[in-house]
């Protein structure tokens, strides 16, 4: 019994590791809305390698993340 719980747990835990890989990150998005500005804000994602600029939503002052595709 016990170890059917920690096989289930250990299956759960692996589930939404790979889960997390094919995932969005908290903030992130491939296009901005309509409510949201660049800053001059970009860095480069250290998980993704990808250069990315912050936007803020106008409306409620969130900041965004979406790839900067500018040179």
């Amino acid at each position: 019994m016990v170890a059917t719980i920690w096989v289930l747990v250990i299956l759960a835990v692996a589930g939404a590791a790979v889960a997390s890989l094919f995932l969005r990150r908290h903030g992130e998005a491939e296009v901005p809305a309509e409510t949201w500005r660049p800053t001059d804000e970009v860095f480069v994602d250290p998980g993704t390698s990808r250069r990315m600029r912050v936007w803020i939503d106008e409306v409620d002052g969130s900041r965004h993340y979406v790839p900067d595709r500018r040179p």
